[in-house]
């Protein structure tokens, strides 16, 4: 089957397909290029984030030629399987128990409430 009959049964010009072709070739070889540079720097700095990442090496694909926005580099990234889990937490921070702080005690434990309480402000 040629070209030109593919391109006439789906609807689209030669030119369409061929200009495809080239973008998709073109962003295989640009995300190959991402992948290495990322896998460089992870050797330096395993635990560094994707938006970081892609902040640092901005430089680097624009001297290459290589335009790549934030989100396809996330992609690119998480194809790859290049982006970090997360650090499970230990344990919940909820509360501080080791401060210098007075502690007060709790002078209403143990109250039975039977009326609400008046206040100087209330006319």
């Amino acid at each position: 089957m040629t070209v030109s009959a593919v391109c006439r049964k789906v609807g689209i010009t030669r030119q369409n397909y061929y200009a495809r072709r080239k973008a998709r070739q073109r962003r295989k070889v640009d995300a190959g290029l991402v992948v290495a540079l990322v896998i460089e720097e992870r050797k330096v700095q395993p635990r560094l984030g994707a938006r970081k990442l892609h902040f640092m090496l901005k430089g680097v694909l624009l001297k290459e030629d290589v335009r790549v926005g934030r989100d396809r580099f996330l992609e690119v990234l998480r194809q790859h399987e290049l982006l970090l889990a997360p650090k499970p937490a230990e344990h919940p921070c909820t509360t501080n128990s080791h401060h210098c702080l007075p502690v007060f005690g709790n002078r209403i434990k143990g109250l039975e409430v039977c009326q609400p309480m008046k206040c100087g402000w209330e006319t």
